[in-house]
């Protein structure tokens, strides 16, 4: 059985894991329509992840503390989630006028302030005690979360989450969004359940189902291979054989999509167990590069694996 640790120490590996997840991502190559260190995409750039990470960093050390505190009070203040998750996102407008990844940093302070928890709860950090703590978190959230999630998305992309009027959701770009958000009294919670179609909500709504699935796979080839990228780079191309890219959705619809699925079950198929594996991945990268097809949520899902990944003890 592991020693307890001091809860400066949990908050020092949880918030530098989270920081250090943002910025290792991109580093992963090569991953198919995504930055990687052979490529940036449109107006994102691999440097911009890693000037990010440091400036993400104190707003994840906040996120740990709400864990620590909502451990030995059982409260959370109201409004505080989306709150770090504004602030993230207003520090990443004010130096890259575009956004370098709003999923991740949803995924990684929910994540941050469960994993703060898990770890102070049990040293060994079980996946099966995060997976708990990400719903107890998730599970406390309020109306005041969802508005300033909306305030986050309208940073960037008003579409991002698409449209929700027909669900009885406002539409971020509707002027009277936080009227109905209020009226309705729509936690962020609710908001993560009726996403089924994006992988990141999808991931938060089920206690980080998909991130416990793919840290499993990923550390299987990691422990059978000991290459890292090449690991993260196989559980990459797992996830989006195996899901629908909300990011892809949106922007190309679902026939592409679901053509993006098969296309990197086929190839995923093709390099395992491969010594040429990285010359087949580059040319499907190519390929979704010149069709500008940009699977963001799938790297979403990876950064969240590393964080896992690091908490665990497993480094690059």
């Amino acid at each position: 059985m592991k020693p307890a640790l001091h809860v400066s120490r949990i908050i020092d590996k949880v918030s530098l894991a989270a920081s250090m997840a943002f910025s290792l991502e991109p580093l992963v190559t090569p991953k198919p329509g995504n930055v990687h260190r052979l490529g940036d995409v449109k107006d994102l750039k691999l440097e911009y992840f890693t000037m990010a990470s440091p400036l993400l960093l104190p707003l994840f050390r906040r996120a740990s503390k709400v864990g620590i505190e909502f451990l030995k009070y059982n409260i959370i203040s109201k409004g505080i989630i989306g709150k770090i998750v504004y602030d993230c996102s207003l520090k990443i407008k004010r130096w890259f006028r575009t956004n370098i990844g709003l999923g991740a940093v949803l995924t990684l302070t929910v994540q941050s302030i469960a994993s703060s928890m898990s770890l102070l709860e049990d040293p060994a950090f079980s996946l099966k005690t995060l997976s708990r703590n990400v719903g107890r978190v998730i599970r406390t959230t309020t109306v005041e979360d969802t508005t300033w999630y909306y305030k986050s998305i309208k940073l960037f992309t008003p579409g991002y989450l698409g449209r929700l009027c027909y669900l009885g959701y406002p539409d971020v770009n509707s002027p009277f969004y936080n009227t109905i958000l209020l009226r309705n009294n729509i936690s962020l919670h609710k908001l993560l359940q009726i996403l089924s179609l994006d992988l990141v909500s999808k991931n938060l709504a089920s206690n980080l189902e998909c991130t416990i699935k793919y840290f499993t796979f990923f550390n299987r080839v990691y422990c059978e291979f000991k290459d890292w990228n090449y690991a993260l780079v196989v559980t990459y191309l797992k996830i989006l054989s195996e899901n629908i890219d909300y990011l892809v959705f949106r922007r190309h619809g679902i026939e592409t999509a679901k053509l993006v699925m098969l296309q990197s079950k086929k190839l995923l198929d093709e390099i395992l167990n491969v010594e040429n594996w990285r010359s087949k991945v580059l040319r499907f990268d190519l390929k979704l590069r010149r069709e500008g097809i940009n699977p963001g949520s799938t790297a979403d899902i990876i950064t969240s694996v590393i964080m896992v990944a690091l908490m665990k003890g497993i480094k690059p």
